[in-house]
């Protein structure tokens, strides 16, 4: 009976040194999760207001992750977000993965730390623009009414104002204050909005809008 119960005690130790071999190989190739903060955005607006925008990104485990955010709690996901911190921003968060194996993160965003020049909200608006223009004429010199629409090719310079949420338009006009909540520009009968690379620019010389130009293009 001894001699007999020996090798299958000896099959029961090699199949419990062989399971863990593969449970450590599983592991393995399994890396640990590994997540990540992507800023996608950094914008520092008039009235010392600061734009981030961002998203975090996990790796390794085993997909799908699932997302739980400690603060802000309101955040869901992984984003993008965009976030208007009014002080240092504190983001802190656990991911899971499909095993429940779990990883902490923690950021600290510093808002001193934040440049107002280096990060300024007009730095990529600034520049020269190839535009197409419309140029509209509504009466004569005699006082008739009329119609004459024109179009032809000019540059747009816009560059920064002295004041931090202005623009200027040199070949148009100067001081074009920023309408953060309809994110355009205006002046005293111009406005001007952007779109990534695109301009648009609607400006007339007289209350009755005697005579219009509309500049269109893209930022050479």
């Amino acid at each position: 009976m001894l001699s007999a119960g020996k090798p299958c005690r000896y099959m029961l130790l090699l199949l419990l040194i062989a399971t863990g071999i593969a449970s450590c190989k599983k592991q393995e190739t399994e890396p640990a999760i590994k997540v990540e903060f992507k800023l996608l955005n950094l914008s520092y607006y008039p009235n010392d207001s600061i734009s981030l925008r961002f998203l975090i990104s996990a790796q390794g485990g085993q997909e799908p992750y699932t997302w739980h955010w400690i603060n802000p709690s309101e955040l869901q996901g992984e984003g993008p977000f965009t976030l208007w911190p009014e002080n240092d921003l504190s983001l802190e968060l656990e991911v899971s993965d499909a095993l429940m194996a779990k990883k902490s993160f923690h950021i600290l965003v510093l808002r001193d730390s934040i440049d107002p020049v280096t990060y300024d909200y007009r730095n990529p608006l600034t520049g020269t623009y190839d535009c197409y223009v419309h140029y509209r004429q509504t009466i004569d010199s005699a006082g008739n009414w009329i119609t004459r629409d024109s179009f032809y090719k000019d540059t747009l310079t816009v560059a920064k104002h002295t004041d931090f949420d202005k623009l200027d338009l040199p070949e148009i006009q100067s001081g074009l204050i920023y309408y953060p909540q309809q994110d355009y520009f205006f002046n005293y009968h111009t406005s001007l909005r952007f779109k990534g690379d695109s301009i648009f620019v609607y400006t007339y010389n007289t209350p009755v809008a005697l005579y219009a130009w509309e500049y269109s293009g893209i930022k050479l």
